[in-house]
């Protein structure tokens, strides 16, 4: 089973387009959990470093 399916043009400029499989696509379901706690991640580590700015390690002008 393939993950990703690749169209090769006969152009010049070279093109190639890449698109997921349906297989591939059943991936979002396993990667969306990931991409949110990605998220809220970043989220929470901006938020410290507004609420506490010494605790981000960057020195202060």
């Amino acid at each position: 089973m393939t993950l990703v399916n690749r169209r090769v043009y006969a152009e010049v400029p070279p093109r190639v387009e890449y698109s997921l499989t349906e297989f591939g696509q059943t991936l979002n379901t396993a990667l969306k959990p990931l991409g949110e706690w990605g998220r809220e991640r970043i989220t929470r580590e901006r938020r410290e470093m507004v609420d506490n700015p010494d605790a981000s390690g960057m020195p202060h002008p």
